[in-house]
């Protein structure tokens, strides 16, 4: 689900996290959220981001969820 703002940045809901069923809000542009959809690597469109971040936007799982259900990272 998307909501449109006054410039081209939207809120986008992540999808469900399968851990704790909760969603998250990302503010994202449309343009980047189109080449993501028209299949751009992840990687590509926000490489800034952290695979964290990256994961919680393709998933919708939380960081401290992911921990949680697999561990600290070693």
């Amino acid at each position: 689900m998307e909501t449109e703002q006054a410039t081209d940045t939207i809120e986008y809901q992540t999808k469900v996290c399968m851990h704790c069923g909760e969603r998250s809000t990302l503010r994202i542009t449309a343009e980047d959220l189109g080449r993501w959809r028209n299949g751009e690597h992840v990687q590509k469109v926000w490489p800034a981001w952290t695979p964290e971040q990256r994961e919680l936007l393709i998933t919708g799982i939380h960081p401290g969820c992911w921990t949680e259900m697999f561990g600290e990272e070693e």
